[in-house]
């Protein structure tokens, strides 16, 4: 399990200022089981610093980039769909496609390998908790091995304040009641044989390191001696209008 601290979130905040600088054609996706209002923050985010964003059905995690790759299958999706519809005006028929109807132009199946990174995002450690070891645990396995057969780096982001070491998860389950060594165990587990990563992070800075996670191809969670010496922008910076 790894923590947040000020040098990954200023990390972050260079990743995510170096993309804008670059004006890249980025296109986030959130997962349609998402619940709705829980993350509005990440949506706000995507959208105040200038990225796209879209909702779609996704095979692993709550948010993906759409790649190269997904891009591919949209395009030839959308495609059909024009001439269907071309043809059906010309034999004189109405019909309605998918994105007509507001709803999802791809299916699950049209994302999978298609990108290479997704992040699982958590309200709090108090919903990790109750699905490991409770009557989700099966899911947070089989999203596991789904990441990893398809060779996707899952990280499962946590939004909770004051909790920077694994001497804090164990007081956090003490006075909540939980199964300490049960729940180490289990995220080892995980982590050891799905090559997936469970990160806590503070509440403010989830919408920053959850695209900064999508967007980035090196990791964010570095040592402070890595991050170059230069100006980063603070959060606030990051969501001026382009």
């Amino acid at each position: 399990m790894r923590f947040a601290n000020s040098d990954t979130i200023e990390a972050a905040k260079k990743a995510v200022a170096k993309l804008r600088s670059e004006k890249n054609d980025i296109i986030i996706i959130e997962d349609t089981c998402q619940q709705a209002g829980k993350h509005d923050n990440i949506e706000s985010f995507i959208k105040k610093i200038g990225f796209s964003y879209i909702k779609n059905t996704l095979p692993v995690g709550d948010y993906a980039l759409l790649t190269r790759r997904g891009r591919e299958i949209l395009d030839i999706k959308r495609q059909a769909a024009e001439r269907n519809k071309s043809y059906a005006r010309y034999i004189g028929k109405d019909i309605k496609t998918n994105a007509d109807r507001g709803h999802s132009t791809l299916q699950k199946i049209d994302l999978l390998g298609t990108y290479d990174v997704a992040v699982d995002t958590k309200q709090n450690l108090d919903e990790v908790l109750r699905k490991i070891g409770g009557l989700a645990d099966e899911r947070v396995d089989q999203q596991a091995i789904r990441a990893f057969n398809t060779k996707t780096r899952l990280y499962i982001l946590v939004a909770q304040d004051n909790i920077n070491n694994m001497q804090d998860i164990e007081n956090y389950c003490r006075q909540k009641n939980y199964n300490y060594t049960g729940f180490v165990r289990k995220i080892e587990r995980l982590e050891k044989n799905y090559n997936l990563q469970f990160c806590i992070c503070p509440s403010e800075f989830l919408a920053l390191i959850t695209i900064a996670l999508l967007a980035v191809e090196k990791d964010i969670f570095v040592e402070s001696e890595q991050i170059d010496e230069q100006h980063l922008q603070t959060t606030e910076e990051l969501q001026v209008e382009n």
